[in-house]
C-alpha cells in the first residue's frame, strides 16, 4: 500500500460512500452529514428496440470507460427519473432480492444480471449526480453482516473492472451504524425496508453467530396496512366516513384527470387506459406498492400500549388521507394495526393481499445457519440477540442498543420498545439510543461510511488498484473483516 498511501491518505483523500440497501441506493462525499442522493435500488428493462433518445444514462459532459462500456449493453434505465417515466412494456426489477437483501440471483425480464445493474445504478450517481469521475475517487461501500463470499469477491471484481475505480474499501453495514453513534460495543436494531436485523457488536467486530434476524420491516407495514384497506369490512370499528368496502390503489402515473370530492365519497377520476392496457405488471405492482408507501408514511403509528388493545387503537386520534384518485376519507384503527406487525405478528396470520401475496413473508433459514422460528416480536428479537451473547458483554450491549433503519423511524416506535425491552430484560439495565435526527437514523450505515472514509487515519485500509492486480479479488477477505 506504501505506492499508493500518499495519493489516497489524509484530508486529500475525496472518498466517494455508496450504501445499497433494498428499497434505495444512497451516495455523496465523504465527510458530509448526509447522502447528496437518493436512488431506487431497481433496474427497469424495455424491451423496445427503438431509439426513444432516453437511453444515456451518464451525462454527456462527464464521460468515463466505464460509462462508454456500460452503454454497449442492453437497454436499462436506472435512477428515480428513468424509472418513473412510463414506457409501456418496460419492466422494473429490484437489484436486490428482498428475501436475502444479497443481489438478485437471475432476471427474469432479461435485464441482465443485477450486480451488472447495481454497476449501471453507481456509474449514474457518480457521474450525472456527483459529477465525479470514478477513476479519481476511492470508493467505500457496504455490506450487509450475512454478505457471502462469492458476492463480496464479485463486488470487489465490479468496483475495479466496470467502474475502474482507483481504490475501494468494503464495510460491515452493522458496524458502520455502530460507528455513526460513536459506540464501540453495542447491540444494532436495523428495521429496513425487508427486513428487522438485531446484531450484537464487540469492540468494532460484529458477532455473527448472535444476530437474529426475520422478514419483516418498513414493507411489512405497508402490506399490512394494504391489507386493512382491501379488506370489506375487514376492520368495521373503524371509524371510516364511506361505507366499509375496498379502497382502490391507482398510481399517478395512470390517472389521467380528478375531480374534487368530499371526504368519503366515491372518487371521480378518468385513466390513461392507454398506459393501463400496456403496463408491464412488475411496473405495475412497484408504483401501486409506492403509492401505499406514500399512505403508509402519511398515517401510519405505533400504539402506546402493549399487548394490543383495538379499543385503544379506537380511541387514538383519526388522520385524514387523499389518495391518488382523489378519494379521502379518515382512518383510525388501521393506522396503528399495521405497525402492530412489529410487535404482534400473529395478527397477520394467513392474511393474504388481493394477489394472493401472504402479508407476513415465508421464514427461510437465518444468518447464522440456525433452523427458523416462528416470527417473534421486535423486542423479542433484541433480547434474544443480548441472551445469547456472552454474560460478561450482555450488560454492554442491553444499555446500548441503537436503533436505525428507515423502519424504525415510524412514529411512536421508540417509546414503545423502550418501555417492551424494560418490561421484558429481567434484571438487565437496558437503554435505547435512537439518533434524533432522521436522516442519522435512516442512513446510519452511509453516515458511518461517510465518517470512516475521511478519517486521515483510514487511508492504510484502502485496496489500491495495484493490490487487486497483484492479488485479486481475495484481497477483499484479508483487508475488510
Amino acid at each position: 500500500m506504501a505506492a499508493t498511501a500518499g495519493v489516497f491518505g489524509g484530508d486529500e483523500v475525496s472518498a466517494i460512500a455508496l450504501d445499497l440497501g433494498c428499497s434505495s441506493l444512497r451516495v455523496g462525499w465523504a465527510g458530509e452529514d448526509a447522502p447528496r442522493a437518493i436512488l431506487p435500488s431497481i433496474v427497469a428493462a424495455s424491451s423496445s428496440t427503438e431509439d426513444d433518445g432516453d437511453t444515456a444514462m451518464i451525462d454527456a459532459a462527464v464521460q468515463t470507460p466505464a460509462s462508454f462500456q456500460l452503454k454497449k449493453k442492453r437497454r436499462r434505465f436506472v435512477g428515480d427519473q428513468a424509472t418513473s417515466i412510463f414506457r409501456p412494456n418496460t419492466a422494473l426489477e429490484s437489484i436486490l432480492d428482498p428475501a436475502t437483501s444479497l443481489f438478485a440471483s437471475s432476471s427474469s425480464s432479461g435485464s441482465g444480471s443485477s450486480s451488472d445493474a447495481f454497476a449501471d445504478l453507481a456509474d449514474h450517481a457518480l457521474t450525472s449526480i456527483l459529477s465525479a469521475d470514478p477513476t479519481q475517487h476511492p470508493l467505500i461501500l457496504t455490506e450487509p453482516s450475512h454478505n457471502t463470499r462469492d458476492a463480496r469477491e464479485a463486488l470487489t471484481e465490479l468496483v475495479f473492472e466496470q467502474l475502474q475505480a482507483p481504490a475501494y474499501y468494503l464495510a460491515n453495514q452493522t458496524v458502520l451504524s455502530a460507528f455513526a453513534s460513536g459506540k464501540g460495543t453495542a447491540l444494532i436494531l436495523d428495521i429496513g425496508a425487508s427486513h428487522a436485523t438485531a446484531a450484537p457488536v464487540l469492540d468494532g467486530f460484529v458477532l455473527r453467530k448472535g444476530i437474529h434476524r426475520q422478514p419483516i420491516g418498513g414493507s411489512a407495514i405497508t402490506r399490512a396496512l394494504q391489507w386493512s384497506i382491501s379488506q370489506p369490512s375487514a376492520l368495521p370499528s373503524s371509524p371510516r366516513l364511506s361505507p366499509h368496502h375496498a379502497i382502490d390503489i391507482i398510481p399517478p402515473y395512470l390517472i389521467k384527470s380528478k375531480t374534487a370530492v368530499e371526504a368519503g365519497s366515491a372518487p371521480n377520476y378518468l385513466l390513461r387506459q392507454d398506459r393501463v392496457s400496456t403496463s408491464h405488471p412488475s411496473y405495475r405492482a412497484y408504483h401501486d406498492f409506492r403509492s401505499l408507501t406514500d399512505f403508509k408514511e402519511a398515517i401510519a403509528s405505533v400504539l402506546d400500549q402493549t399487548p394490543w388493545n383495538e379499543a385503544a387503537a379506537l380511541a387514538r386520534p383519526t388522520r385524514l388521507y387523499e389518495f391518488p384518485t382523489g378519494f379521502s376519507d379518515v382512518f383510525g384503527v388501521e393506522r396503528f394495526r399495521s405497525s402492530e406487525i412489529l410487535f404482534t405478528p400473529s395478527l397477520w396470520d394467513g392474511c393474504l393481499l388481493p394477489d394472493h401475496t401472504p402479508v407476513l413473508p415465508p421464514l427461510s433459514q437465518n444468518s447464522n445457519g440456525k433452523p427458523p422460528n416462528p416470527y417473534c416480536s421486535t423486542t423479542q428479537l433484541v433480547l434474544d440477540a443480548i441472551n445469547e451473547a456472552d454474560v460478561d458483554i450482555r450488560p454492554g450491549l442491553a444499555s446500548n442498543i441503537v436503533l436505525v433503519g428507515g423502519g424504525s423511524c415510524t412514529p411512536g416506535l421508540v417509546d414503545r420498545l423502550s418501555y417492551e425491552l424494560g418490561v421484558g430484560a429481567a434484571g438487565q439495565k437496558t437503554k435505547l439510543h435512537a439518533p434524533g435526527n432522521p436522516i442519522e437514523r435512516r442512513y446510519s450505515s452511509w453516515l458511518g461510511a461517510s465518517i470512516l472514509a475521511s478519517l486521515g487515519t483510514f487511508h492504510q485500509l484502502w485496496i489500491s488498484r495495484q493490490e487487486y492486480e497483484e492479488h485479486g479479488v481475495s484481497i477483499v477477505h484479508a483487508r475488510c473483516k
